[in-house]
């Protein structure tokens, strides 16, 4: 059985003058087997308009899988992430989703989101 986790990075959220965006990620962790399906979802307060995506394996750094625009309502990849073909992304109101349709050992890691607001990095 593969464990996928992800922690909320609420602590690293920045006060932005006369506005703050709170972001959160809902679930801690998920367990898959290879060939199923996850997701894992941040939530803000309507003021993120880009969202970026993190792989962190043990023992390496922190790596962009790829980002959203919600100006543009796509994905933004050329992150040189190996497995960015893999993730895919959307954005369902407030909510925005990274998807893996089909996991792999390989992605066995801790998931993490961001947002840029304002010019700053939430």
């Amino acid at each position: 059985m593969l464990l996928l986790s992800r922690a909320a990075w609420s602590s690293l959220c920045l006060a932005v003058v006369a506005m703050a965006a709170e972001l959160t990620q809902d679930q801690v962790s998920w367990t898959r087997r290879e060939g199923e399906a996850v997701s894992f979802r941040c939530t803000d307060t309507d003021q993120c308009g880009l969202i970026y995506w993190y792989q962190k394996k043990e023992g390496e750094t922190l790596a962009v899988i790829l980002s959203f625009e919600k100006s543009l309502g796509q994905v933004q990849k050329g992150y040189n992430h190996p497995q960015e073909d893999d993730f895919s992304s959307v954005l369902k109101e407030n909510s925005w989703e990274l998807s893996l349709q089909k996991v792999k050992a390989s992605h066995s890691a801790t998931y993490y989101c961001s947002c840029l607001t304002s010019g700053r990095t939430q």
